[in-house]
């Protein structure tokens, strides 16, 4: 940081390591004056036994750390920052990147970019890019429908005492929430089948009622959220692509316990939704059931 400063300018140096501490902690600018009177504060006990104790609250109070400069310095450090991470990876061997969706407090999706390379014999991950995801819908009439259907719906939700109070939606952008969309899909049918009655539209969503169709919805729910586990632990800092494998590999051995475990001893509960509702059906309907994991079996088989 102090690329930016002269030799003997130690109180810009000072101000230069105090932007980088406010910026670190997601402090804002103007902690910059709480700083400096924290400081002084301090100092007229801490140096009071020193001969130049004058000199050092005068430093003190020469350090620029107002709102300004503090957001000024932070600007060149990251700049800083950025021009080191370019650096790096234009003299790496190799690099990987990793997409990820990013969601903010508005709840707009945005695509996250986190690059790994080797600086030397040390492996770094850092975040060098977030994008906002745009999607458009066109026809306001579609968007008026849809907005009053939701409206609609959460005051059902209201109405039946739900612990939810709202669906997610899934879109290709946030192909990481599909396990979450489906488990509150399913928690929440009883409520959609019933808003959909209210609603006279029971008649256009035969799929609600098909209970083949119900089985592999509870079959894919369940499985979804095994792969939703798997994805959680593929991600975060220090993933070896050697770690990474040895999780996959662990997966896919995981399955072929549940493979076994639902062949030789006719165990679901790793499928909790699908045994859920495997409980609920008659004994006509439950034929069914075999029908479904004999879909699983194949598919494990292939």
């Amino acid at each position: 940081m102090f690329k930016y400063v002269s030799k003997n300018c130690h109180t810009s140096a000072a101000s230069y390591s105090a932007a980088n501490a406010i910026a670190r902690h997601g402090k804002p600018f103007q902690e910059g004056e709480f700083l400096k009177e924290a400081w002084l504060a301090c100092a007229l006990s801490l140096f009071d036994d020193f001969n130049n104790k004058d000199k050092i609250i005068q430093r003190i109070k020469d350090v620029p750390l107002s709102r300004n400069p503090m957001k000024d310095r932070t600007l060149k450090l990251a700049e800083n920052v950025t021009d080191q991470q370019k650096n790096y990876i234009n003299s790496a061997p190799f690099i990987s990147l990793c997409l990820d969706e990013n969601i903010d407090i508005t709840k707009s999706a945005g695509l996250a970019v986190f690059a790994r390379y080797c600086v030397g014999n040390i492996i770094k991950e850092e975040l060098i890019a977030i994008t906002s995801l745009l999607t458009t819908t066109k026809g306001t009439d579609i968007c008026t429908t849809q907005a009053l259907n939701k409206r609609k719906f959460d005051a059902l939700l209201d109405e039946v005492n739900s612990v939810y109070n709202g669906l997610i939606m899934y879109n290709n952008v946030r192909w990481l929430n599909r396990g979450n969309v489906l488990q509150i899909f399913v928690d929440y049918l009883e409520e959609i089948r019933l808003f959909l009655q209210n609603e006279s539209k029971t008649e256009q969503y035969p799929q609600l009622m098909d209970i083949m169709r119900l089985l592999k919805l509870m079959f894919f729910t369940d499985l979804c959220q095994h792969f939703n586990e798997l994805n959680k632990k593929l991600r975060g800092p220090n993933k070896t692509v050697i770690v990474m494998m040895d999780l996959i590999r662990a997966f896919e051995a995981k399955l072929y316990v549940f493979r076994n475990d639902i062949i030789t001893h006719k165990k679901l509960q790793v499928l909790p939704k699908f045994e859920k509702n495997i409980k609920d059906l008659d004994a006509q309907e439950k034929r069914n059931e075999e029908k479904v994991i004999d879909d699983f079996i194949s598919i494990m088989d292939s």
